[in-house]
């Protein structure tokens, strides 16, 4: 990938962004592919977090990516407590 691209392109256009429809419509099919009921909005997004801290112990950088304030926000929206830490 080059800057400027889109991870998740829509099949629309070339080098066009999925749009939050888009997104919605990948999980539902995702969701019934899997007999699953629990993935959401956040579902990429937290796995991220959680895979970007198990690898590299980075707090501070995770929250700056996720836009938190704070690690306790952080720790809690990808699940991991501080026995894990």
């Amino acid at each position: 990938m080059s800057d400027g691209e889109y991870l998740f392109q829509s099949c629309k256009g070339k080098n066009k962004p999925l749009t939050r429809g888009g997104y919605y419509k990948v999980i539902a099919k995702v969701e019934k592919a899997l007999n699953r009921h629990d993935l959401g909005t956040h579902t990429m997004r937290k796995t991220y977090g959680y895979h970007f801290y198990k690898d590299k112990k980075d707090i501070g950088t995770l929250m700056m990516i996720l836009n938190h304030s704070n690690e306790a926000t952080t720790k809690r929206y990808i699940g991991i407590t501080d026995d894990e830490v």
